[in-house]
């Protein structure tokens, strides 16, 4: 008889950028695509929106790294309520 291998369930890209934003306070593109693989940062942080969170975007200035040339990119902030 076999025995049935427990798979470990991997992280979602939103549970690891939800898991990042508490204890960083923001992420950036930069940072969701080298830490954890996630190109579309955007569609994460929409649907978290959708759920509820409260993550404001900054946009920030910047250079791009290849050309040089001035560009921007989001920072997105998460806002935690403050509790009474």
């Amino acid at each position: 008889m076999e025995e049935k291998t427990k798979k470990t369930k991997k992280p979602t890209q939103k549970e690891m950028v939800l898991g990042h934003l508490p204890e960083h306070g923001f992420i950036e593109p930069d940072t969701a695509w080298t830490q954890y693989g996630c190109y579309r940062l955007g569609a994460v942080i929409f649907v978290l929106r959708k759920e509820g969170y409260n993550i404001e975007t900054i946009d920030m200035d910047g250079v791009n790294k290849i050309t040089g040339a001035p560009c921007k990119h989001a920072k997105y902030v998460l806002h935690v309520a403050e509790v009474a």
